[in-house]
């Protein structure tokens, strides 16, 4: 079940509570839509549960919306930012490019030893 359809479930059952002449609180209401979500939301959660003010179901449904679009944005971009280190990492042939810079002796002009230049044996 997705933010917005559990949060308009709760507010249906706050409703069907009212109509039956057993309200609820706004504050209860939110602590009980608090208490049912994951770690995601602790950071956010802290900071409404802390605000000296209380804060109306309507207030509370925003600021989860919003922090739901926020971790959407933010899995997205740290998947693509993976993705475009794989792809910077690896050649077309899908193996690791070559270092730019010449290996020791690579590259190295090939010159004849003269007789005094040999080693002894």
């Amino acid at each position: 079940m997705t933010k917005p359809e559990h949060l308009l479930k709760m507010r249906n059952i706050v409703d069907a509570l009212a109509a039956a002449d057993q309200p609820m609180s706004e504050m209860d209401l939110v602590l009980i839509v608090l208490g049912g979500l994951g770690a995601d939301y602790a950071a956010l959660t802290t900071t409404i549960t802390v605000r000296a003010s209380e804060y109306t179901f309507d207030e509370v449904q925003a600021l989860l919306l919003n922090h739901e679009i926020r971790l959407d944005n933010s899995k997205f971009l740290v998947g693509s930012s993976v993705m475009t280190a794989n792809i910077v990492a690896k050649d077309g042939k899908g193996s690791r490019p070559s270092p730019s810079y010449p290996r020791p002796d690579e590259n190295k002009p090939k010159i004849p030893l003269t007789d005094t230049q040999r080693p002894k044996s």
